[in-house]
């Protein structure tokens, strides 16, 4: 009788999560600002626009799982301007990076899943003074040296956190 129950509840918890195929890889939008944040995704202009559905507005502590697919190219933000993660995805690689050019509006992470040995790097802006190693800097600031754009690979998707450690 515990195995059918767990069977059930298992395959519960399968219907309810998103269809993944090969490539695509599912976020979750996570809101820990005292503040209800209305968080879009956008394709950067030029490439295939995103049609899927929107997190959109998130209450504190509020989450929403999207799942985008292989090849895109674009941003997760919470307005028009300001603080967002920046994600390209391939199939056997991707790329992102916080980007704060326009101005640091909310803190961010960034926390890859995996389900191997080989793990990808977190990347957490909490104030506009994080580091270069953490995230592109506001315009006004110091040219960073480096790059904190990350490439790598998960199988298991992302967890996006906005205002990290609140």
């Amino acid at each position: 009788m515990r195995f059918l129950a767990l069977i059930g509840s298992t395959l519960a918890a399968a219907a309810s999560s998103p269809k993944l195929n090969l490539g695509d890889n599912q976020f979750e939008f996570l809101n820990r600002c005292n503040s209800p944040l209305n968080v879009t995704i956008a394709a950067f202009p030029g490439n295939k626009a995103y049609t899927g559905p929107q997190p959109g507005v998130l209450g504190r502590h509020d989450s929403s799982k999207v799942v985008i697919p292989v090849n895109f190219n674009g941003h997760f933000l919470t307005g028009t301007s300001g603080s967002t993660v920046e994600y390209t995805a391939g199939v056997n690689q991707q790329l992102y990076v916080i980007n704060n050019s326009e101005g640091f509006t909310v803190g961010l992470s960034i926390e890859p899943k995996s389900s191997d040995e080989r793990k990808c790097p977190a990347l957490t802006c909490a104030t506009a003074t994080c580091p270069c190693t953490e995230a592109i800097p506001p315009d006004s600031a110091a040219p960073c040296d480096s790059d904190p754009t990350i490439a790598c690979f998960t199988d298991r998707g992302y967890k996006i956190t906005f205002c990290p450690g609140s």
